[in-house]
């Protein structure tokens, strides 16, 4: 056994000072992928880990092989690759506890505090040493959802537990706040969502909610413009996102980012939107801590310096049929 800081210290033992340098350059030589190279730089620039528990470095030795073997087998073609192939593997699987493919390419989901993976075969060894566990059969709809997320442009998506929804007035203090400069301005942002009472019941005619997100790198420069234009950018993405779910769930709710933007001029508070099926509330308006929210559904809320992450929630799956609820 080994103390999981020293075992990561090893991993980034691995990496040359010249490399390390390449790997902080996108538009280097290196034959890696942008979730392999996201990984290889949080072993040398990420944080400390605790010591306990401990890494098996029989184990750990055991998949180094089998990856080997399986990257000598089916990527013979780019053997420069197969190394950081398998450093991520390895910070992924003893470190940091987390699935070894990106969820785009495996489909996995996280719920119940736990990563579902269709893709999984129970009896190579490689899978058995992923954070992952079988996905059931019942999860087909959500692997169709997964996959339209990132035919959308979404960055990532995994379940929250519509049970243990928190509406929280603090949250719903802040909107009345204004920083935004969306309060009271449009049919997407509060009061029109209604009360926070009223929000609970509206997400609670649903049994499932999928949180998603999108990451936006802005290449360090945080400017109101640019941030602007991400979030507009992130609506237009859960719009399509609606629109690709339209045929596999016609009935759902879709939270989005604060403000609508549709309209130039929008009809609050004296007539009806004027695109209600192009609406989608602000998630915040809910009174969501969408801190709270991205850890309940295995997302990450903070992606690095210069970057900035917007949130929504698809609801679906309603508990009675929509024409014996009482709106």
């Amino acid at each position: 056994m080994i103390k999981k800081t020293r075992f990561k210290e090893k991993l980034a033992e691995r990496i040359t000072p010249e490399e390390r340098n390449k790997l902080r350059t996108s538009d280097s030589d290196l034959y890696i992928s942008d979730f392999n190279r996201r990984v290889c730089l949080r072993i040398i620039d990420g944080p400390q880990t605790g010591d306990t528990p401990e890494v098996n470095e029989n184990e750990a030795s055991e998949l180094e092989q089998e990856l080997k073997t399986f990257l000598s087998e089916y990527m013979s073609d780019h053997p420069e690759a197969h190394k950081w192939i398998i450093l991520s593997c390895l910070e992924l699987t003893f470190i940091e506890k987390l699935p070894m493919h990106p969820q785009k390419s495996a489909g996995w989901i996280f719920r119940d505090g736990e990563y579902h993976c269709p893709s999984m075969a129970e009896e190579s060894v490689i899978c058995r040493y992923c954070a992952c566990r079988k996905a059931r059969d019942k999860e087909e709809t959500e692997r169709t959802l997964i996959s339209l997320a990132y035919e959308a442009g979404l960055s990532g998506i995994g379940e929250a537990d519509i049970g243990k929804l928190e509406y929280s007035e603090q949250i719903r203090e802040i909107c009345r706040g204004n920083t935004c400069r969306n309060y009271n301005t449009s049919w997407a942002c509060p009061p029109a969502t209604g009360t926070l009472e009223e929000c609970r019941k509206r997400c609670e005619k649903y049994l499932h909610m999928l949180l998603f997100s999108k990451v936006y790198d802005l290449d360090g420069d945080l400017q109101l413009e640019k941030v602007l234009h991400a979030m507009s950018d992130f609506k237009d993405t859960v719009y399509r996102f609606d629109m690709l779910t339209e045929d596999v769930l016609p009935d759902k709710l879709i939270l989005s980012n604060e403000g609508c933007g549709i309209c130039e001029e929008c009809t609050w508070p004296n007539q009806p939107c004027r695109f209600p099926h192009k609406l989608h509330h602000s998630i915040e308006g809910y009174g969501f801590d969408i801190v709270r929210l991205s850890e309940m559904a295995g997302l990450s809320y903070d992606n690095g310096p210069g970057t900035v992450t917007f949130f929504g929630a698809l609801l679906y799956g309603r508990k009675r049929p929509a024409c014996c609820e009482e709106e």
